[in-house]
């Protein structure tokens, strides 16, 4: 640039004319003086380098979001140190020589104040019914996913915290359903039985094991899982009927049929069932034993499986064979599955879920992790 007043060239970053001091005005210190354009060559090359990088950091990024999208968040650490990564690499089905399905135990029902809460957001004691169509026992329809944990899967994956592991035998031949317990024993024994002793609602109104107590029994073949209960109850009382049954005396089972690929999930999800078996109302004439599912919303319904149930002195007996095939479970490809088996008891004449008594002393209504685990023996 030249200076205005004396026409001598003046740096681009300077203030002031050296030749003759006027003031330049047109300048800023961010001149320069004169810029040569680049040439064609090298302004090609820059262009064509740009955009290769950003083709290469577009590519990482697909990259990168593609295989989140594969294994989602991240695992989620379980208490005792193993991800969920850890047990879903346990569930690929390994070769079986013999067939067997898990069992468990069922889920509590509130009392009648919380029998209209909406599905999800019941408290512990309260029943989680939820609309849905009842399922079709003769199409043996049931919930996709994969079923429990496979038979190849070590027991070490299989504890949770505070939460009883109950081994159960396949067997040959089957108990009858016929209300009476005396073929458990022959012609097979089976593992011990498992207790039902721990108050998990209404201890105010619990007087003790005579009050409300049992014990289960349970074996597995591959059609069916076959449940035995001895109740005590001082007080039978079933004046409750279809998803209302918890209001009296009734067994719930609590299961999760995909035990591997849920494990440390804290909420319900699709492969989790709450099953409600009532004795009817063990009196001549009286209502006749029945089932009721509450969960999974879309298989609720009154199911259609074989159930016994005869008073005794101190209670009443109960036997169920419930098919693998309601829960979705090939139990040839299963080692174990989430469970929980619990009491109801109602000893006024009003229906009410008095006490709710349960095999997990860990038992939280709306946490699978609180389930025992039922594994199946071969």
């Amino acid at each position: 640039m030249k200076c205005a007043r004396c026409g001598h060239r003046v740096a681009g970053a300077s203030w002031y004319c050296a030749h003759c001091g006027a003031a330049i005005t047109d300048l800023n210190v961010a001149d320069s003086g004169r810029r040569l354009p680049l040439p064609p060559l090298l302004r090609g090359s820059l262009w064509l380098a740009a955009t290769a990088l950003l083709l290469v950091a577009l590519t990482a990024l697909a990259i990168g979001l593609r295989r989140r999208a594969a294994v989602g968040d991240g695992a989620t650490a379980l208490p005792d140190t193993r991800s969920r990564a850890d047990l879903v690499a346990l569930a690929t089905p390994a070769p079986v020589g013999s067939s067997a399905g898990p069992t468990g135990p069922m889920a509590a029902a509130s009392a009648e104040a919380a029998a209209t809460a909406p599905s999800g957001t019941a408290p512990d004691g309260a029943d989680p019914r939820s609309p849905g169509l009842a399922p079709d026992p003769a199409s043996g329809a049931a919930p996709d996913g994969p079923p429990g944990l496979p038979a190849a899967a070590p027991l070490d994956a299989l504890r949770r915290p505070g939460a009883p592991i109950w081994t159960i035998r396949q067997v040959a031949v089957p108990p009858a359903i016929d209300g009476r317990l005396e073929d458990w024993i022959a012609p097979f024994t089976l593992a011990e039985a498992v207790p039902i002793e721990s108050v998990i609602f209404g201890a105010d109104s619990w007087a003790g094991p005579n009050d409300l107590g049992g014990r289960a029994l349970a074996a597995w073949d591959p059609t069916a899982l076959y449940l035995g209960l001895a109740v005590q109850d001082d007080v039978l009382s079933q004046g409750s009927t279809g998803n209302l049954l918890y209001r009296g005396d009734s067994v719930e089972l609590q299961l999760d049929a995909d035990l591997a690929g849920d494990f440390d999930d804290a909420a319900y999800s699709d492969d989790d069932w709450q099953l409600g078996i009532s004795p009817g109302e063990l009196v001549e004439g009286g209502r006749g034993a029945e089932a009721w599912v509450w969960r999974p919303g879309r298989r609720s319904g009154a199911p259609a499986f074989p159930i016994a149930a005869q008073r005794t002195e101190a209670g009443y007996l109960l036997e169920a064979a419930i098919p693998w095939s309601l829960f979705g479970i090939d139990p040839a490809l299963t080692r174990a599955i989430g469970f929980a088996l619990n009491l109801s008891d109602n000893d006024g004449t009003s229906p009410e879920q008095q006490t709710l008594l349960s095999s997990s002393p860990a038992r939280l209504w709306g946490d699978p992790r609180s389930f025992g685990t039922l594994v199946l023996e071969r």
